[in-house]
């Protein structure tokens, strides 16, 4: 095994695509960095260039080893198991080393807000990223144990990152559907009322509450499986970790005088989007997401792995 992994090592190390991929995924790395800096949260489009990148240097590896040279060391005596691990693993080194630039990076360019985050929120964030990370990786090499060529493994993975990022706008829809629509009916003629609770007029007169279904509303098990995979996608992380760590980009003078507006018991105070700027305190939601959010990308990564594992196994070599 070690021998297989050195050996894949060997080719990402002579490969032109590494480096070119080093060098593009270090200017997105400075970028996400430079973004935090300048008070804009985390930026979504660069985590999606990153991967983007990853997915290209890691399809364009692994594939070529399994389209090619896996049957001759399968001839060899090298079992294919081994061979599916030790690519897994050396795509793992490979990330993990992309991983760090990223996070120095984002750390050295922005030493006021690392030094402001608490330790254990800072620690389950890089944890729940580097997962991420590795999930998706994992996604990639299933995809190269699928594809026939380079050129399939490399549009199957890519195609996925795109899916995964348009996939969560579209959940995130659905799920926001209400179960009911909410009419007021007036006893006034020719009075316009409202929608959905919405009261325009100064005197209504007297309303009637109207309960509509709202056909666009998904629930029972579908709703269930939606959910699932909503939590499941990485886009969804990473907004998630872009609402808890809003309010430690700003600095401690800017929180105290944004903070000063409201106070606890303010009609404002409780506000989600008020909280998500200028409030350094978990919500329980919040707590319970960096909670599970590694549980999703670890069941993401078994799966993948599982999957890619059973298909290289019974993979036909010409």
């Amino acid at each position: 095994m070690l021998k297989l992994i050195r050996s894949a090592l060997y080719r990402y190390m002579h490969s032109r695509f590494l480096y070119i991929s080093a060098m593009l995924f270090t200017v997105s790395a400075v970028i996400f960095a430079l973004y935090i800096r300048n008070k804009n949260g985390l930026s979504l489009y660069t985590f999606l260039a990153q991967n983007v990148i990853l997915s290209i240097l890691i399809s364009i590896t692994v594939s070529g080893e399994f389209c090619g040279c896996a049957k001759n060391k399968i001839i060899c005596g090298s079992g294919r198991m081994k061979i599916f691990f030790s690519e897994l693993l050396s795509a793992y080194i490979v990330v993990s080393a992309f991983f760090l630039i990223s996070t120095v990076l984002s750390a050295v360019l922005n030493t006021d807000f690392v030094s402001r985050l608490p330790g254990l929120l800072a620690f389950e964030v890089a944890a729940g990223f580097y997962l991420i990370y590795l999930s998706l990786c994992s996604v990639f090499v299933f995809f190269s144990s699928i594809g026939g060529r380079k050129v399939l493994s490399v549009v199957l993975s890519v195609i996925f990152v795109f899916v995964c990022i348009i996939a969560n706008g579209i959940t995130e829809d659905l799920l926001r559907q209400p179960e009911y629509l909410i009419f007021y009916v007036s006893d006034k003629e020719n009075e316009h009322v409202s929608e959905n609770g919405i009261i325009y007029e100064q005197d209504p007169g007297n309303l009637t509450e109207i309960k509509q279904k709202n056909p666009e509303y998904i629930g029972g098990a579908a709703r269930a499986i939606i959910l699932q995979l909503y939590k499941a996608n990485p886009f969804y992380d990473i907004v998630q970790y872009e609402n808890i760590l809003q309010p430690y980009i700003y600095s401690d003078e800017k929180i105290e005088e944004l903070s000063s507006v409201y106070s606890p018991g303010d009609p404002g105070y409780d506000n989600p989007t008020y909280r998500m700027r200028f409030v350094r305190e978990e919500t329980e939601d919040e707590q319970k997401f960096l909670y599970e959010a590694p549980l999703y990308s670890l069941a993401v990564l078994v799966i993948s792995v599982a999957a890619g594992a059973l298909v290289f196994r019974k993979k036909k070599f010409n």
